[in-house]
């Protein structure tokens, strides 16, 4: 039912562009799987997921390599299973298929991915009348896969669609050779083994666009929190001050760049359902994950280096930050209410980490006024979230542990925590310590409401449905919010320098 569904669907597209690409309209159409009618490498994507979720099985498999391709494909698709509705498909070569088979023609899956692997799609889709899969006898590639169409179909009695130079042999045979890659290189060397070659998808991947999309660079943002002790103190700047927080930026951005892209892979299937995460580079095959992990540890060991440049007092605060954010990933993030404490802690670290990096204690006030503050801001992401998913009917949070029942309460508390921190703030103002920093206090009330409207507009935002899913990014952005943070700033340096009404 769902491959007749899938057929519908794509049946309502009209294919002129393609009807002129395809001229071979009686020998039968082979598509290949792995970076073809699929935008990931299926072998890879199971590996992954393996390691990520049954660390032991994966050492338990990583022997069996020796064995060969074929043998280890096979024991791999035997104990990791992958869902074929999950897998971001190639549109172009899916229309492809479509029109070949209003044609009239054969159209056959021929992959070098295992059998069990190649059935599921093929079943899944519902649109092809073969599926050739590598056995644990046979790895199906390269000169195999030709010989093997050649055995079905007649010597070259097919057009082939691949995208990699494991599929130059068979396009060599193949009557037509349809190349599905952005690769100039590769179409030169197809055009020369087949004259009827044709790129019926160029598309870049793997570029630097998608690299700073997937580190999530503009998460980057998040770390001028570090400043914050340096800004409350109105401690002096010198040039060995301003180095460690720069280096402690850096620090902080690699490693939790690093734990996004481990983030990203444990979460493939909740962003590939997700109406806006579904278009992040790991979700749509845009960048090998295989690549992905090994780029996590690359930035995590670069990142802890920075750290060891700051002192050991940091280093230690940003192993406490990627163990929590580490577990935050792959169970505190499902966990009811704990999740957003979770959050909470790791906004309040970097104001912490910030205090370490550039030697400034952080105050009672400090610290206590950030935790209401990040733990109001956490909730707003979940409600957030929870919004979002009601609009698209959608009554959970899908890898969260919420559902849309839980939105009045999540705001309650949400609300709260941000008034808790405007308390805190005001009962500072109030203390005898407020001296320290302050030479006109009364200034600084100021700062009361104008702190107030902030907490309240982010909460009204939400409220409508125009809070986007991370509330301190859409502060950064949103001109209301730094017009306000702004005369914050203003009051409070007022307070301090003296100014008088």
């Amino acid at each position: 039912m769902r491959g007749q569904n899938v057929w519908v669907v794509f049946k309502l597209v009209t294919f002129v562009k393609l009807g002129k690409i395809v001229k071979s309209k009686t020998v039968p159409l082979v598509v290949d799987l792995d970076g073809t009618l699929t935008n990931v490498d299926t072998l890879h994507e199971s590996l992954v997921r393996l390691l990520l979720t049954n660390p032991i099985e994966f050492l338990k498999l990583t022997p069996r390599i020796s064995a060969g391709k074929s043998k280890f494909k096979s024991s791999v698709a035997s104990v990791q299973s992958l869902d074929p509705k999950m897998l971001p498909y190639n549109e172009v070569v899916i229309k492809l298929i479509v029109q070949a088979k209003a044609d009239g023609r054969k159209v056959v899956l021929a992959s070098a991915a295992n059998q069990q692997i190649v059935d599921s799609v093929s079943e899944h889709l519902g649109f092809f009348d073969l599926a050739l899969g590598s056995s644990a006898a046979q790895n199906l590639s390269g000169s195999a896969k030709a010989a093997k169409l050649d055995e079905e179909f007649g010597l070259g009695n097919y057009d082939y669609v691949g995208n990699s130079k494991a599929d130059l042999q068979v396009w060599a045979k193949s009557k037509q050779a349809l190349i599905v890659s952005g690769s100039k290189t590769l179409a030169t060397r197809v055009a020369k083994l087949n004259d009827s070659s044709v790129v019926i998808d160029d598309r870049k991947t793997n570029t630097v666009g998608d690299w700073v999309k997937q580190l999530r660079i503009h998460q980057w943002s998040k770390n001028i929190l570090l400043a914050i002790p340096l800004l409350a103190a109105f401690s002096p700047l010198s040039p060995s001050t301003l180095l460690s927080l720069g280096l402690a930026f850096l620090s902080f951005g690699l490693v939790a760049s690093s734990v996004y892209l481990l983030n990203d892979l444990s979460d493939l299937d909740n962003d590939r359902s997700h109406h806006i995460k579904r278009a992040r580079p790991f979700a749509a095959g845009r960048i090998p994950i295989f690549l992905g992990l090994s780029a996590s540890v690359g930035l995590l060991i670069l990142g802890m280096f920075l750290a060891t440049t700051v002192g050991a007092a940091f280093l230690l605060v940003m192993v406490v930050y990627f163990a929590a954010t580490v577990l935050y990933t792959f169970a505190l993030k499902r966990v009811t209410l704990v999740d957003s404490l979770v959050l909470a802690f790791l906004y309040t670290l970097r104001v912490i980490a910030g205090g370490v990096a550039t030697a400034i204690p952080v105050s009672f006030w400090l610290l206590s006024l950030s935790v209401f503050l990040f733990m109001s801001l956490a909730w707003v992401k979940r409600y957030a979230e929870l919004d979002a998913g009601l609009k698209l009917g959608k009554d959970a949070a899908k890898g969260r542990g919420y559902t849309s029942q839980d939105m009045p309460i999540i705001m309650s508390l949400g609300v709260a925590s941000g008034f808790l921190s405007i308390l805190v703030f005001a009962l500072y103002l109030d203390s005898e310590v407020v001296s320290i920093n302050y030479r006109t206090p009364e200034i600084a009330w100021l700062a009361v409401p104008m702190f107030t409207y902030l907490v309240g507009r982010v909460w009204i935002k939400a409220h409508r449905g125009e809070m986007n899913q991370d509330p301190l990014i859409y502060i950064f952005k949103d001109k209301a919010s730094l017009l306000t943070a702004g005369l914050v700033l203003v009051a409070l340096i007022s307070a301090h320098l003296g100014v008088t009404i």
